[in-house]
């Protein structure tokens, strides 16, 4: 059944920028959340932007249990939204953790930061994944990142189809990371799982791309990854900042 993809996640990447090696790594706990913003007028981003340095480098923000990222969507079809906020969390414990201090505690750098927001963003919305899996690490902390939606029924099988495509010698040329992530709470996209492509550089993205064109094996594992999926058209994603704090105080 052909599905309509509503590309919401391409706010993602960030994501992306943990270490991993090159074997499967799951990470049931953990939680990020996508905020896809369209701004009001041009130069809002850059306002954007500033605010949340400063109130990252902030007492409150440097107690963030976990990572922040600002994405640009540098490509991403007729979705009005421009660039992506994700907060990326250990556990929705930590989540929890983040929202109480950040809504109750009264900080001056909270009614700073609502007022840029107000002042700079036209409309938001929301989406939650978790990352079920990721091959590969990353050099750069801000990469460029390709994001894929898709649906599935079936993914683990989707999962384990995957990493035998990671050990063949196509793949082991790869030299950024690649994560599938699940939709925890997406509202009413009719996606429900996402690739997220890493590349250190613009550069490695180009060498990857002549690779896998003529790969067999990647001919092989997109093969079938049609037949256990529904696969969207790619989002291209760049990293402008990346805030890992990490803080375990509030934990």
């Amino acid at each position: 059944m052909s599905r309509v993809l509503t590309i919401l996640v391409a706010t993602l990447l960030m994501i992306g920028s943990a270490n991993a090696d090159d074997h499967i790594s799951f990470e049931e706990s953990n939680i990020w959340i996508a905020t896809q913003l369209e701004f009001n007028q041009l130069g809002d981003d850059q306002k954007f932007a500033a605010a949340l340095t400063n109130l990252m480098n902030s007492e409150l923000g440097q107690k963030f249990p976990g990572t922040t990222s600002l994405n640009w969507l540098m490509v991403n079809g007729d979705n009005p939204k421009t660039h992506g906020l994700v907060n990326l969390f250990p556990s929705m414990a930590a989540s929890s953790a983040w929202n109480s201090v950040f809504w109750t505690g009264g900080s001056p750098e909270v009614a700073t930061w609502l007022k840029v927001w107000s002042e700079t963003v036209k409309s938001s919305r929301e989406i939650a994944y978790s990352r079920v899996a990721s091959w590969g690490s990353l050099t750069n902390p801000n990469p460029t990142s390709e994001t894929i939606p898709f649906y599935t029924d079936n993914l683990p099988a989707l999962v384990s189809r995957f990493e035998q495509w990671m050990q063949t010698k196509t793949a082991k040329k790869f030299k950024g990371q690649v994560s599938i992530h699940q939709c925890a709470y997406c509202g009413d996209l009719e996606n429900n799982a996402l690739f997220v492509v890493s590349h250190n550089t613009s550069k490695e993205l180009d060498e990857w791309r002549a690779i896998y064109r003529t790969s067999k094996d990647f001919a092989s594992w997109i093969a079938d990854a049609n037949e256990l999926a529904e696969l969207a058209n790619a989002n291209l994603i760049y990293r402008m900042a990346t805030f890992s704090v990490n803080s375990k105080e509030l934990l």
